[in-house]
């Protein structure tokens, strides 16, 4: 990332799509945070859907370890990236509805 030229490449994260605690301790998940049916995939295979269109000034959000929740909006991808790095512990599980981003 530090080696590409500024603003050419940007890194999105699987984690931001982390689902809050809240909703978690709601559908009595809080013990399984991080397994895959605890990320909000339809807001994930939106956004790769939208970067692929080459739509400008894309927010994603990102998770804060810190403070243990996903925050919105807290990167930009635009039009002019040219490298976009997908990172995340299932984008190769071949499991529906994930195996949908193979």
């Amino acid at each position: 990332h530090e080696l590409l030229p500024e603003g050419s490449s940007e890194v999105v994260p699987m984690d931001g799509f982390h689902f809050d605690d809240i909703v978690l301790n709601r559908r009595g998940l809080r013990s399984r945070k991080g397994a895959p049916d605890t990320f909000d995939f339809g807001g994930f295979e939106t956004l790769l859907k939208r970067i692929r269109a080459g739509e400008p000034d894309i927010a994603i959000p990102v998770f804060d370890r810190s403070m243990e929740l996903s925050r919105a909006a807290a990167a930009i991808v635009d039009a002019e990236t040219k490298f976009i790095l997908v990172e995340g512990n299932y984008l190769l599980l071949d499991e529906e509805p994930l195996s949908r981003l193979a």
